[in-house]
C-alpha cells in the first residue's frame, strides 16, 4: 500500500471522529456526491422538458405521431433515448 494512501486514511478517520477538525467527513462527502448526481439528473430532466415543450405546444392536443418520432430520432443520442420493447 502506498504510504500516502495510509496517511489519507488516517486523516479521514480523524476528520470523521473529531468534529472540530477541519475537513469534510465521509458522510458529508457521500451526501455531496449524491446531491451532485441529483443536480445532474434534474438539469437533464429540465433540458428534456424544455426541448419537448416546443414539440407539445400545439393546441393542447397530442402532437402527430410523425412529429413525436422525429423528436425522438433527433434527440436519441443527446438524451440517451432508447427504443421501446414495441419497436
Amino acid at each position: 500500500m502506498n504510504p500516502e494512501t495510509s496517511r489519507n486514511g488516517v486523516l479521514q478517520v480523524a476528520i470523521d471522529e473529531d468534529t472540530d477538525r477541519p475537513g469534510v467527513t465521509s458522510q458529508e462527502a457521500k451526501r455531496i456526491m449524491e446531491l451532485e448526481r441529483e443536480v445532474r439528473e434534474l438539469r437533464r430532466a429540465d433540458e428534456i422538458l424544455k426541448t419537448t415543450s416546443a414539440v407539445c405546444r400545439s393546441s393542447g392536443a397530442r402532437p402527430p405521431t410523425d412529429v413525436i418520432v422525429s423528436y425522438i430520432d433527433e434527440h436519441r443520442e443527446r438524451f440517451g433515448i432508447g427504443r421501446s420493447a414495441r419497436s
